[in-house]
């Protein structure tokens, strides 16, 4: 930690706090404070640490025993605590805004989440009458939402007043608002929540709103509630923006033609990195990507498919995600998947979308779902897919895949570059793929009896010892066996014979082989009862 400059370690600090139950109304109530004196001045010189938490949902009379009593001069309001209460009185809310309008001086971030339903007073009046007015000179940080249920109408308001030249994080969500036009020159994070039905923001006011903003490191646009409905279309043509310091472009639930446009009117450097998520609003759409990711897609050699059962929008609306950086060079992470449709549980479809974009450089593709693409699907993608060197499956039943990869006389012989197998696990689904162990056996010797052996195979083992499942990798034709490849033969050997005793058990008989003999048959391997490697048995 001596290393480490104190600008990291205060950030270490203000995350530290954020995580931490409410309220951190104290500087001394953190851990960090105890630690030692250089800590210590690091925390006092860290403005958004030294913070004083005002939960509006708490009594006024609590309310003002922690202004009055709290000696530090930044404060954080939140206000969800009141806005959740149900029919909840407007004087209980007019008090709310009173109270941030008299510690105005002293807020240095402003977190405002309201529901329209449990708020007597809308947020427009709200705004109208304290936010209008609210001048904060030490605002830093300012987040407002506005959650809609039903068929309430979005509000409209303005943050011109409010808004100095001192913030660094603006964050608009579902509400119609009018951008400031001055210039924030400290801002470096703009996160945009576009309402549903608005006329007010377009393309051109996107770019009016980015112009103020030359020093923009953190930019999301988020058109969720629009379903596409955002109008790209301008008269005049609009003079591209330019965002020199911009690290990452977040731009979601846009259709192609639009991303394309947005794309088009904002110039970032090469290492930006740019995530988009498109939606179709049908899946026969002829426009399938933006054509301004056409060349990362052709260049594109890894893929990675998450067929996304848990994101549900309440519409029948196809997404993909497409993150890159030009700097990094081809695209390193394609996600693809459909929201809350009959799709939702059919992979199939997942495997067209796929299928559809110019991914001609694919060698490397990772498919998690908990139900994973059928046999079918498998097969009707990887005919076209020889290049391939690397697959993984995570979250389902790899049966299938395995199936497909060894296929019958009349079939023919799928992905002849395949060398690595990943049935594994990962973070979304740490079990990895369930796949019968004599079924992989069979798919090893297949390959290898082709001449088209699998180098690397990687299975999620449970340990019944230790009570823990965890990834294992065999390297196939490592001249030296580790342990652990040694685990996996074992493994693979003890369940064909198993097979091939309750086969003959039933009245068939199959010649038997060695597992070993299909890596290298002139490799000896040591004897199944060596004792240095019982450790890795279950």
């Amino acid at each position: 930690m001596d290393r480490v400059p104190p600008e990291i370690i205060s950030k270490i600090f203000v995350h530290h706090a954020d995580n931490l139950d409410p309220p951190p109304d104290r500087l001394q109530r953190l851990s960090i404070w105890n630690v030692c004196k250089e800590w210590r001045t690091i925390a006092l010189q860290t403005p958004f640490l030294v913070t004083a938490l005002l939960d509006l949902s708490l009594p006024k009379v609590k309310i003002r025993s922690i202004i009055q009593e709290n000696p530090v001069s930044y404060y954080k309001v939140r206000m969800p605590g009141v806005m959740f209460r149900p029919n909840i009185e407007e004087a209980v809310v007019a008090s709310a805004g009173q109270t941030i309008r008299e510690v105005q001086d002293r807020i240095t971030k402003l977190e405002i989440d309201w529901i329209a339903l449990a708020n007597r007073m809308p947020l427009a009046e709200f705004s109208a009458e304290f936010l209008g007015s609210l001048k904060a000179p030490k605002l830093r940080f300012l987040r407002l939402s506005h959650t809609i249920i039903g068929n309430v109408v979005a509000p409209e308001i303005s943050l011109e007043s409010n808004v100095t030249e001192k913030l660094s994080y603006l964050e608009v969500q579902l509400i119609y608002w009018r951008p400031p036009l001055h210039q924030l020159p400290n801002l470096t994070t703009l996160k945009l929540g576009l309402a549903k039905g608005t006329s007010s923001y377009d393309l051109a006011s996107l770019m009016t709103t980015l112009r103020a903003c030359p020093r923009l490191q953190y930019f999301n646009l988020m058109g969720r509630a629009l379903r596409g409905a955002f109008s790209t279309d301008s008269l005049v043509p609009i003079p591209p923006v330019q965002l020199p310091d911009l690290q990452e472009l977040t731009i979601a639930y846009f259709k192609p033609r639009q991303i394309d446009e947005i794309l088009g009117s904002i110039q970032v450097n090469p290492s930006t990195r740019i995530s988009v998520w498109c939606i179709r609003l049908t899946p026969d759409d002829e426009v399938k990507y933006p054509q301004a990711l056409l060349a990362s897609l052709e260049e594109a050699s890894t893929c990675r498919v998450l067929a996304n059962e848990h994101l549900h929008i309440n519409e029948l609306t196809p997404y993909m995600e497409i993150s890159y950086s030009a700097e990094d060079g081809p695209t390193h992470s394609l996600t693809f998947g459909y929201l809350q449709t009959v799709h939702l549980n059919d992979p199939h479809h997942v495997m067209h979308a796929l299928d559809s974009l110019p991914l001609i450089s694919l060698t490397s593709l990772d498919f998690s779902s908990v139900k994973l693409p059928s046999g079918e699907a498998w097969k009707e993608f990887l005919l076209g897919r020889p290049e391939l060197t690397h697959i993984g499956v995570h979250g389902g039943r790899g049966g299938e895949l395995i199936s497909v990869l060894r296929p019958s006389d009349k079939d023919p012989l799928l992905c002849p570059n395949l060398r690595s197998l990943d049935l594994g696990g990962n973070l979304r689904f740490p079990t990895g793929a369930k796949v019968l162990l004599t079924s992989l056996n069979g798919l090893i010797n297949f390959r290898r009896h082709e001449l088209v052996p699998i180098h690397q195979l990687t299975l999620s083992i449970y340990d019944s010892e230790s009570n823990t499942r965890e990834n294992r990798v065999a390297n196939l034709i490592d001249p030296h066996p580790s342990e652990v490849t040694l685990d996996i033969i074992r493994r693979l050997r003890e369940a064909k014979n198993e097979l091939d005793t309750s086969m003959r058990q039933i009245g068939f008989s199959r010649e038997p082989g060695a597992l070993h003999s299909a890596f290298n048959p002139n490799r000896k391997f040591p004897d199944e009862s060596d004792d240095s490697s019982d450790s890795y048995m279950t």
